[in-house]
């Protein structure tokens, strides 16, 4: 059996990490591959003396209980919805079943926002994902952007 330690230095160095984020106006933190049992037990009251909110990622198929308390969890931030259990960069088709999840979900939250990401690319993806959710999330379709030069013509077509 192995028994998961966190030496000195790891703590010294996350504190300094965490308090790097205050210096630059950094509010919040994802924390994509990160479990709520495992920030709880290790990183909440590092995170919370620094002052650094936290999201977490659900998905359509995360239990009722679970969004609520990871909404509780990330009530000075956001929770992260995944329009589906998928990957990132992949096509968004949200069908009317995954928007009545959503609008459950929004409403589990309370007034934690909720943002839709996991392939948002275009103006007609946010328009949609507005409707039962606070916002989305444009990562991978802005990344692509970047890496062709096309920043700003793909931020006029997406916020256009």
């Amino acid at each position: 059996m192995h028994i998961y330690t966190r030496s000195t230095s790891f703590n010294a160095d996350l504190h300094i990490f965490l308090s790097k984020f205050r210096e630059v106006n950094i509010a919040s933190m994802i924390l994509p591959d990160m479990s709520i049992e495992i920030y709880e037990r290790f990183y909440k009251n590092q995170f919370e003396k620094e002052r650094v909110s936290v999201s977490f990622l659900i998905t359509p198929s995360t239990t009722n209980d679970r969004i609520n308390r990871i909404a509780e969890t990330s009530k000075n931030s956001f929770v992260y919805l995944c329009f589906q259990t998928s990957v990132t960069g992949g096509a968004l088709k949200i069908t009317n079943q995954l928007m009545d999840r959503y609008g459950e979900i929004k409403s589990i939250c309370n007034q934690t926002p909720v943002m839709l990401g996991f392939g948002i690319s275009s103006k007609e993806d946010v328009v949609k994902a507005q409707q039962n959710c606070d916002g989305a999330i444009v990562g991978s379709a802005y990344l692509k952007a970047l890496k062709i030069g096309e920043v700003e013509l793909f931020l006029e077509e997406i916020l256009g």
